[in-house]
């Protein structure tokens, strides 16, 4: 596998004649003006590596070839006559050792396997509808020095995925002190004021937190994870507001903010004050339709921290209906934004028979992993708030309702939010077959936490049928045996014994020596 540089973003008759092209659409102007057929312009993702594997085993067995001439009289063979007789009528075996076809085999060390493992798994297509951090993995990566953070993170997150897969275990060892290597060099680099400013180091401080997702067996993996989004957001905080300036950096905030929503969201913690801020500067800068949805859920998550997701028994009616009021007012505008999302983000429904991998009687295609991932997310948190929701109006009801026809009214809205949740979480079932399907490690962690969330739902809260339930916990068992994303069969573990992974959370400590100081 070898890289070229960038390569033409010609049209194939412009590259073909070597003519320059003016990259119009839907077809370029020479081709209009010549009456020719245009045939588009290629993805220039999927042309940045090339299969050199064949080339490569050839000249290593050059390489191994005697230095010495064969005795006799060289005999030369004209174009014409190679071209009459063919490849396939030649006799190759005096040229090869008598090793026999084994000799031919090429052997990459298990850092370059681990390399395009994870490039193969994390970059597999770019969003029809945002941009994605992973898109400018490759320009970064092969700018990198060899002992950069972002070279010893790639390898650490390869080698995991190739331990899984081959199974391997001295892989998953070679992983960790890769991981290692990684997390020692941006200690060093946090030290370095500017250095820690870079949106390199921002980078690999996510990457970082998806090799723990990657490697989870406990809950200390977890938390874990919640050290390096906490290291994350302080380096928000010293970044500031220049982060946003370029297209970059605007796409690492709002990857990095999504990580701190999910970890908030886990821990019942407000969202900190430096992503509101950033966040309202970058809505200022452009009309991302997920911007909407985004203060939603801080003021859900803001909400939900300071209030206990039982009631206490003296908690008052007034108290109760203001709690009611919030949650209620949030759960209508985020259903709201979903029901007014663009076309982009609305699956297409495919008919189909249930079995083990569809739950139902058809599943969702959407336009690709990463919009399916988001749509899975929002509906995860609105299951949260109408669960929340639900919980303080069963409490009006059997502590404060006046009469029969208040109790009716309750019974009612609960019934509603019921319904929303079941509806819900059909969705996320229904976008689990086209994303494993997929096959790939970055599908499955985009599943993590929206499934965790539909399978943990309190039968109180909403009767969500044994069987559904019992699929999803297999859906998380199969991301972890076959995709190798860990943490799903430790989420998995968690609902067959019935533990709420919030209980299990707990504040760790500062992220690196910089912010120990």
């Amino acid at each position: 596998m070898g890289y070229f540089g960038l390569p033409s973003k010609a049209c194939a008759p412009c590259r073909s004649r070597r003519i320059k092209c003016d990259l119009s659409k839907p077809s370029c102007g020479q081709c209009s003006r010549t009456f020719r057929t245009c045939s588009g312009y290629r993805d220039q993702t999927d042309l940045l590596f090339r299969d050199q594997t064949q080339d490569v085993a050839c000249k290593a067995q050059r390489a191994k070839r005697p230095s010495h001439r064969i005795a006799g009289p060289v005999v030369k063979i004209s174009p014409a006559r190679r071209r009459s007789h063919g490849t396939s009528q030649l006799d190759l075996s005096q040229f090869f050792d008598t090793a026999g076809p084994s000799s031919l085999s090429l052997t990459l060390s298990a850092e370059h396997q681990a390399h395009g493992f994870f490039f193969s798994n994390y970059l597999p297509q770019a969003s029809k509808n945002f941009v994605t951090i992973y898109e400018s993995i490759p320009k970064l990566y092969f700018k990198s020095p060899c002992d950069s953070p972002l070279m010893y993170i790639v390898t650490a997150l390869g080698l995991t995925g190739l331990s899984h897969h081959t199974e391997t275990s001295g892989m998953e060892v070679s992983a960790g002190v890769w991981y290692n290597k990684a997390l020692l060099k941006v200690n060093q680099i946090l030290r370095d004021p500017l250095l820690a400013k870079e949106d390199l180091t921002l980078l690999v401080v996510l990457l970082l937190g998806l090799y723990e997702t990657n490697t989870c067996r406990t809950p200390r993996s977890m938390t874990s994870w919640l050290r390096h989004i906490k290291g994350a957001t302080a380096l928000l905080d010293i970044r500031g507001e220049e982060q946003l300036d370029s297209d970059f950096g605007r796409t690492l905030f709002v990857q990095t903010r999504t990580q701190i929503i999910a970890g908030c969201v886990q821990t019942r913690s407000p969202i900190p004050d430096v992503v509101i801020q950033l966040s309202q500067k970058c809505r200022e800068r452009g009309t991302n339709p997920l911007e909407n949805v985004v203060s939603l859920s801080f003021q859900f998550c803001n909400l939900r921290s300071k209030i206990p997701f039982h009631p206490r028994q003296d908690q008052s009616e007034q108290r109760t209906r203001a709690i009611i009021t919030q949650y209620s007012r949030i759960a209508k505008e985020i259903e709201d934004w979903q029901c007014g999302l663009p076309s982009g983000f609305v699956p297409t429904k495919v008919a189909s028979e249930p079995s083990l991998s569809v739950l139902s009687e058809y599943y969702d295609v959407y336009d690709d992993i990463w919009t399916a991932g988001v749509v899975n997310s929002c509906s995860a948190s609105s299951i949260l708030i109408n669960e929340s929701l639900i919980v303080q109006l069963a409490f009006l009801r059997d502590n404060y309702a006046r009469d029969c026809n208040e109790i009716l009214e309750l019974d009612g809205r609960i019934s509603k939010a019921r319904n929303t949740i079941i509806d819900l979480i059909d969705d996320i079932c229904a976008s689990v077959p086209y994303l494993l399907q997929s096959n790939l490690a970055v599908a499955g962690v985009g599943l993590l936490w929206s499934l965790y969330v539909s399978a943990q739902i309190s039968p109180r809260a909403a009767p969500v049928h044994a069987t559904t339930r019992s699929w999803i916990t297999g859906r998380l068992e199969k991301i972890g045996a076959e995709l190798g994303v860990r943490q799903a069969t430790t989420l998995a573990g968690f609902l067959h014994q019935k533990i709420e992974v919030t209980e299990l959370l707990k504040d760790g400590h500062e992220y690196g020596e910089r912010f120990e100081d």
